[in-house]
Formats: C-alpha cells, structure tokens, sequence
C-alpha cells in the first residue's frame, strides 16, 4: 500500500489547542533549548557570536560515564550525571557563568531498570525544565516538568515518551511539547500541554530505529522518520491535530540502523540523513513540502556516524560530513557541495561506525563549532564560514556531548574525563557614541523577533540616511527610512513585513543602514 493510500487513525485525548504560526519572541528561542539540534527544527543555529579561540571561562566541573545532550538556557547549563551499572544518577543545573550548581534532581524510577534509564535533560523552554529516565526506544517513560530556576516539581507527563541517546523533545510554537512513544507496538508522535503535560494529542508513527526517534517542528507541520513498506520514510502531520497528510519516497533503506533525527533549513527544507555505517551507501536527502507532498529535492553522498547532528547557517548554508571524514558545506537549493575543509574533522581515524561522531553547532557568522565524541577520540574544533580551522583541543576519548551554543556567545561541551568545558572569546569593544561624521548601528531588539524589532542607529552629524531591509541573498526587501536625519539617536521599527505588506517567512534579513557614504548592515533574525 502507497503512503498516500495508507489509513491512519488518530487518537484525540484531549480538546485540540488552538494555535497560531508565529513562535514567542523570548530570550529562550535565541539558546540551545533542545537538547537536539538546540530549537524546534533541530538545525543547530543560534543568532550569538561562539569564540574565536580556545579560551575556557571554567572547565572540569560534574564529570559523568554517560554523556548524554545537554541544554543552555538563559544562563543556565542543564546536563546529567550518572554512573554504569550505579542506580543513582540524576539532572543537574550550573550557573553559565560561574559553574555554581544551582540545583540537582534524581527522577523517579516509575518501573524504570535503573541499570539502563538514566536521567537526563531533553529540553527548556518558558521557565520549565523537561526531564526523562528514557534511554531505549522501546522502554517508554514519562517526562517531567520542573521549574528551570529552582528545580522544583510542576507536573508528570499522562503519555509515555521514548528517547535515545541523541534526541530530545521539540517545541510547538506556544511552547507544548513533541515527542515520540517509541519502538514498541504503539508506536506514535505526541503533543504534550506545556502547562499540565496532558496530551493534546497522539497519533501512529513507526520510527525506523533508536535516534531517528525524534520529531521536528517546522510551520503548522511536525516531520518524523516513518516506516512504509519495508522501506524508511518521512511523515508529514498537521501540528493542530496531529492528522497524518502524507510522505515522502523511499529513501533507499539499507542496512541495520538510522541512528540520526531531521532537521529543517531556513528555506524549509526537510533534511533527512540516512547513516548506516561504513559498509553501507549512506546519503543525506533534502525534501520539498509542496502542500500535498515531499518530494525529493536532492541527495548527498553522507558520511557514516551514529548519534551525529548537522548544521544550518546563517545564509542558508546546510554543514554536515562526507564519507573522507572532511566537514563540507552545501548549496541548499543544488546540494552541490561549495565549501570543504582541508583535513577530516579532528578525532576522525577513518574507523567509520565506531570511531565517528560529530555533532555541529552553527553560529551567526557562519562559524561551525564541531565536536566529535566517539570510542576512539573526542575533540572539540572551531571553524570559520569558509570551513578554514580555527582551533581545536582534545578532550578525551569515549564520551563526549555538545557543542551547544547559548544566546551571548558560550560554547559548551561536557566530557567524560575532564567534565564539563565551558569556552567564550572576549567580546569586542561597542563605541557607545560615534565620533563626528561617524555612523553607529547598535544591536536590534528583540533578536530573534516574531511580531516586531527595533532598529536603531546614531548619527554623528547630520545628512541624508537610509534603511532597509534585505535577504542574504542581497534582494532587496523593503526600505524602511529615506530621510534627512539630524544628529544623535534615532529608532525604526520592522514588523517582518515587506514592501507590499505580505509577511516574510522565518530566516536570516540584512538591515542596511547608510549615511553620507557610510554603510552597515547588521543581521536580523525573523522566526515565524
């Protein structure tokens, strides 16, 4: 049976929320809020400034056997400790600043084998801190909702949820939750209400294997890993209701796991990486969601690796990892590969399956923040948006999670043998005020934005000045000022229109501001 002829029946336990398309524009979007992939799309991007160099603020705090992903938060590092073979083991929350614990927590077994379901964050988002015991895809458990601040106890999720090692939940635009049941016989995706962690709603879902268990959120859409016809798949489903809609092709199924999640680009894209291991073709697949279908964009030969996650950039630019083991960025409208670098990533020993690992982090230069946790090497690497090397350090062997980006610029990473690392370059000095005839663009806020920012700029003489806004690709998208302006401090606002009034769809915009020959442009980020 076709994917389009299939039945699928969903489940309705509660009165569906009603909600709109346009995500919060909180502090909390602009962090790594997902343990995977660090936002709702799973495409490793924060709008920060990551360091320029190897410069450790603090390090060797909370080492753990396990590393699981972590989270960073409005100043606040959440990540797990725990032991093999020990059934203590818990949740904990560091200062990002300082390393101070603030709080620790070690959730209820609830039928748990405390051997094997260890605690661990999946996500932070609102005030609430999202926890599990999950670690199998077929041993479902519930999540828990803590107070992100002090820790304290909100609520118990009424659904099940399963997680493996390199998934998370992801977060609808109003803040519930997206989860998956796992690989059992009821199998499914999940909406969890963010206030009472009742269920909105479940529908069937058959993930393929282990860390293809985790859905993505893009728009009124939720995509997912599928099984259809003895073949993997992706899923579309309506984000209001969790109506199955449709799926895309067989992407070519071969060997024994799929052991990596889809993440989305700024032009929507649904990207599917499809690893096995070395002995197998591996590709990574880009999908158009047409409205009624995913068709198939473009493929790319992959490099093997379980547990890795890719990267979006700033303009666009989808990074990820070739079969040499060599970081190469891609076209995402050709998947023609335009940049690569000039060695494997650090840590690779072309071992393939085992010794293969690299999870990325994208920052809003386009430097990509790389690190590579396997059973043979673990190193973090820095480069910039050309894939030039800026730095890299070895951090141990074996285990080895992040990186994760916050909102001012950290790098985070946690290790099995020197625990966890926490890396920030100076930031540069800001004129507060220009000197005369200079012009100064000052940050705008919010950023990222949904509804609308400010724009500001000063003037340090006066003189005709110009703002407007452009895509990365240098169009221009609507003038927002065309006027004398007279010395000092001047405001505009952008509410993520264009010049007809039509709303712009969630990416990275250029505002231009120009003054007597003058010119600076400064990125903004729209989210929908």
């Amino acid at each position: 049976m076709s994917c389009r002829g299939r039945s699928r029946i969903t489940i309705a336990l509660m009165t569906i929320l009603a909600i709109g398309l346009v995500f919060c524009a909180s502090s909390a979007i602009a962090d790594w809020i997902t343990a995977a992939g660090g936002n709702a799309a799973r495409s490793g991007f924060v709008e920060c400034i990551g360091p320029d160099q190897a410069d450790r603020v603090w390090d060797g705090v909370r080492y753990t056997r396990y590393v699981r992903p972590i989270v960073v938060a409005e100043g606040r590092v959440y990540a797990q400790w725990n032991q093999a073979n020990n059934p203590f083991n818990e949740v904990f929350v560091l200062d990002l600043e300082t390393g101070e614990e603030l709080w620790s927590v070690e959730l209820p077994l609830d039928g748990c084998d405390p051997n094997s379901h260890r605690s661990r964050v999946s996500g932070v988002r609102d005030g609430q801190a999202y926890l599990t015991r999950s670690s199998s895809p077929t041993t479902p458990v519930p999540m828990y909702a803590h107070d992100a601040v002090d820790g304290s106890y909100i609520w118990t999720s009424e659904a099940l949820i399963a997680e493996y090692s390199g998934q998370s939940c992801s977060f609808t635009p109003d803040g519930d939750l997206i989860c998956q049941s796992g690989a059992t016989g009821d199998d499914g995706i999940v909406r969890i209400n963010h206030e009472d962690g009742s269920t909105v709603w479940f529908t069937p879902n058959t993930p393929p294997s282990s860390d293809a268990n985790g859905a993505v959120v893009w728009g009124d859409r939720v995509y997912a890993w599928d099984w259809e016809n003895s073949d993997a798949v992706v899923s579309a489903y309506d984000i209001e209701s969790g109506e199955y809609l449709y799926c895309s092709q067989g992407l070519q199924y071969w060997g024994p796991v799929i052991q990596q999640g889809l993440f989305v680009g700024l032009d929507g894209k649904i990207y599917a990486p499809r690893p096995s291991n070395s002995s197998y073709e591996n590709y990574l697949y880009a999908l158009e969601d047409t409205g009624e279908a995913l068709e198939l964009a473009w493929t790319y030969p992959l490099g093997p690796g379980p547990f890795a996650t890719h990267g979006v950039g700033p303009d666009g630019t989808i990074f990820t990892h070739d079969i040499t083991g060599h970081l190469v960025g891609l076209n995402p409208d050709t998947g023609t590969r335009v940049l690569v670098s000039d060695d494997p990533i650090p840590g690779y020993g072309g071992l393939g399956w085992t010794d293969f690992s690299p999870r990325l982090a994208v920052d809003a230069q386009g430097k990509v923040f790389v690190g590579n946790g396997s059973y043979a090497a673990g190193a973090i690497a820095a480069y910039d948006a050309d894939l030039n090397l800026l730095w890299t350090e070895d951090v141990g062997t074996q285990s080895i999670t992040g990186p994760a980006l916050s909102s001012t610029g950290e790098l985070v990473v946690q290790t099995r043998f020197q625990g966890m690392i926490i890396y920030r370059s100076e930031p540069t000095a800001v004129a507060e005020s220009p000197g005369p005839g200079l012009l100064t663009v000052h940050p705008n806020a919010p950023n990222p934005f949904s509804t609308s920012t400010v724009l500001s700029f000063t003037l340090g003489r006066a003189g005709p000045v110009r703002v407007g806004i452009y895509d990365l690709r240098g169009r221009h998208v609507r003038t927002l000022l065309q006027k004398s302006g007279s010395p000092g401090l001047h405001r505009v606002d952008w509410d993520g229109r264009d010049e007809s009034g039509l709303m712009l769809s969630t990416g990275i915009y250029l505002a231009r501001v120009e003054n007597q020959g003058q010119v600076v442009t400064q990125k903004v980020h729209l989210v929908r």
